[in-house]
C-alpha cells in the first residue's frame, strides 16, 4: 500500500521544488479547513463523512505539480491568488478526499459542497464581500445565491477544468467590481 511518504517521491521534483514543509503546512490547512467545514454544515452526520489523508495529499500534489508547471513554462516565481484557488479546487474535484462512509444521497456532493465554501471564503476575502450586508439586501443576496448555485452546478454535472474555474473567478471579480460603478445590468433570470 502506497504512503504519503511514497508520494513525495514519485513528485520528487514537486516536493525539491516547494519543501516538504511547505507541502505539509498546507495540507494541515486543508485538512483544517475541510473538518471545519464538515463540522458546521454537516453536524449529524460527522460520523459518515471522513477526510482521506492520502487523496487529500495526493490533491496537493497534484495542484503543485501544475503550479510548477506553469512557474517554469512563463518563466515566473509566484502565481496569482486566483490561480492557486482555481487549482486547487479543480484538484479536491478531481480527487475527492471527503468520503463518505454509509449510502447517503445527501452527502453525495460533500467534496463540491466544500469547494463552493472554499471559494465564498476566497471570494469574501479577495473581492471584500460582506455577506452580512449582502444578505440585508434581497436582490443582491439572489444574485449571490444565483451565481453559487451556478457554480456548484458546474462542479456538479459540467466538464471541470482549473482554467475554467480561474475564469469563473475572475469573472465574479469582474462582475463585483462593475456593479460598484453602478453600470451593472439586472439579469433577467433572478428575480
Amino acid at each position: 500500500m502506497e504512503t504519503i511518504r511514497d508520494l513525495y517521491i514519485s513528485y520528487k521534483q514537486v516536493v525539491e521544488r516547494f519543501k516538504e514543509e511547505t507541502i505539509e503546512q498546507r495540507f494541515d490547512i486543508f485538512l483544517s479547513m475541510i473538518n471545519s467545514f464538515i463540522e458546521s454544515t454537516c453536524p449529524n452526520h460527522r460520523d459518515k463523512i471522513v477526510v482521506n489523508d492520502f487523496i487529500l495529499m495526493h490533491s496537493l500534489l497534484c495542484y503543485y505539480s501544475d503550479v510548477k508547471r506553469l512557474m517554469d513554462f512563463h518563466h515566473v516565481e509566484n502565481v496569482n491568488d486566483y490561480k492557486i484557488i482555481a487549482y486547487e479546487s479543480f484538484w479536491l474535484i478531481q480527487r475527492k478526499p471527503i468520503q463518505i462512509t454509509i449510502n447517503d444521497e445527501e452527502l453525495i456532493y460533500i467534496n463540491e459542497k466544500f469547494v463552493v465554501s472554499f471559494i465564498l471564503d476566497f471570494l469574501t476575502t479577495k473581492c471584500k464581500l460582506d455577506l452580512e450586508q449582502i444578505s440585508k439586501h434581497s436582490k443582491k443576496q439572489k444574485h449571490l445565491d444565483a451565481f453559487l448555485a451556478s457554480l456548484f452546478y458546474h462542479l456538479k454535472y459540467r466538464t471541470l477544468t482549473a482554467q475554467m474555474l480561474e475564469m469563473f473567478l475572475y469573472s465574479f471579480r469582474a462582475g463585483s467590481v462593475l456593479s460598484n460603478t453602478n453600470t451593472y445590468p439586472d439579469h433577467d433570470s433572478v428575480k
